[in-house]
C-alpha cells in the first residue's frame, strides 16, 4: 500500500513515543527512529487529515535549488523562517548552499562514477559553524549518504531532529527530489542503475501538542484517507534545470 511508511511512522510515534517538555511545550518523542521508503517517488504525506501544503513543498525545493543562503523569499511562504533568520539576513537551513554551493552534489556524482561501490558519496549539512550559543538556526539535517548496491542507488538521510508533522513532510519531499537528481546525473554519465530505497533516520522524531489530535486522526485512518499527487515524470537530469521541462513547470506552478 502506498504511503504505508508514513502510516507506520505515525503509529509508532503515537504508541511508542514518550511525553517530554521542550521549551515549555508538551511533545511526544521517539528516539533514533528510521523510516524506510522503498519507492522514493512515494514521498507525499497527502492525507486529508494532514492538509498537505504542496505549494510550500515545491517552494522549499526551489529555494534549495537556488542555493543562496541570503535568499529571503522563503519567508513569503512560511513565516517561521523569519523567526530563525540570522542577524545578517542569512539562513543556515537553506540546504542548497551546502549541496550545490559547496560542490557536494558534484562530489557525490564523481565519487560514484569513479567507483560505483564507493562509501565516500556523502554530503555534510550540519557543521561546526552552527555550534554556538544563541544560534536561532541550527541545521536539523546532519548528513546524507548515497550508496550503489545490487545496481540500485539508495539514499540515507540522518536527521538530528524532525517534527513529524511539519518538518518531515517537507524534508522527505525535498530529499526525494535530490535522490532522483543524483540518480539522473549518474544515468547521464553512463551508469546503468535503478532508483533504490530512501532511508530517513531521525535522532529525535517528535510531534508537538498542537498536533496531537491530527496524529490521532492519521493513525485511526490507517492511510485510507490518503490521496494521490500527480507529478510529471522526470526523464533526464536536464528536467531539473530546464525551466521549460514539464517537471520544472509543475514546480513553478
Amino acid at each position: 500500500m502506498k504511503g504505508e511508511h508514513f502510516t507506520l511512522l505515525y503509529t509508532d510515534l503515537m504508541r511508542g513515543g514518550d511525553m517530554i517538555d521542550i521549551r515549555g511545550q508538551k511533545c511526544l518523542e521517539l528516539i533514533d527512529y528510521t523510516m524506510f521508503i522503498d519507492d522514493p517517488l512515494d514521498c507525499f504525506t497527502s492525507y486529508n487529515a494532514r492538509n498537505l501544503n504542496l505549494n510550500y513543498c515545491k517552494k522549499e525545493w526551489l529555494w534549495y535549488l537556488r542555493g543562496d543562503r541570503y535568499d529571503a523569499s522563503i519567508v513569503e511562504h512560511a513565516s517561521m523562517w523569519k523567526k530563525i533568520q540570522l542577524a545578517d539576513g542569512a539562513f543556515n537551513s537553506n540546504y542548497g548552499q551546502y549541496i550545490f554551493g559547496e560542490g557536494q552534489f558534484d562530489w557525490v556524482v564523481s565519487s560514484l562514477i569513479k567507483d560505483p561501490h564507493s562509501r565516500q558519496a556523502c554530503m555534510q549539512l550540519l557543521n561546526s559553524s552552527h555550534m554556538y550559543e544563541g544560534n536561532p538556526d541550527v541545521v536539523c539535517t546532519m548528513g546524507i549518504q548515497f550508496l550503489i548496491r545490487k545496481n540500485r542507488l539508495s539514499m540515507y538521510v540522518r536527521m538530528r531532529s524532525n517534527d513529524a508533522i511539519f518538518g518531515m513532510t517537507n524534508d522527505v519531499f525535498c530529499f526525494s527530489q535530490l535522490h532522483q537528481m543524483v540518480y539522473w546525473a549518474l544515468k547521464e554519465k553512463g551508469l546503468d542503475i535503478e532508483l533504490g530505497e530512501y532511508c530517513h533516520s531521525v535522532g529525535s522524531l517528535h510531534v508537538y501538542e498542537r498536533h496531537f489530535s491530527m496524529l490521532t486522526q492519521l493513525v485511526a485512518a490507517r492511510g485510507d484517507d490518503r490521496y494521490e499527487v500527480e507529478v510529471p515524470e522526470i526523464k533526464a537530469f536536464s528536467d531539473f534545470l530546464d525551466n521549460g521541462s514539464e517537471y520544472a513547470k509543475w514546480l513553478r506552478s
